[in-house]
């Protein structure tokens, strides 16, 4: 699929949204990855902050 994202700097594949299993707060904009596989955790350890907030309030929609 071929999209405009416009100004937004990231895109998130369904395979790695899978793999991770993030939780996402969409009200919040919170963006954690507590349930990430073991081998994820391991690495996460050494690099801390990995909770992220959105500056976007309502989401542009795809068509």
């Amino acid at each position: 699929m071929i999209t405009d994202i416009g100004t937004e700097s990231v895109i998130i594949g369904i395979d790695w949204l899978r793999f991770h299993n993030p939780e996402i707060d969409w009200n919040t904009g919170r963006f954690s990855l507590s349930r990430c596989p073991i081998k994820c955790r391991s690495k996460a350890k050494r690099n801390k902050p990995k909770e992220t907030k959105t500056s976007a309030e309502h989401p542009r929609e795809l068509n």
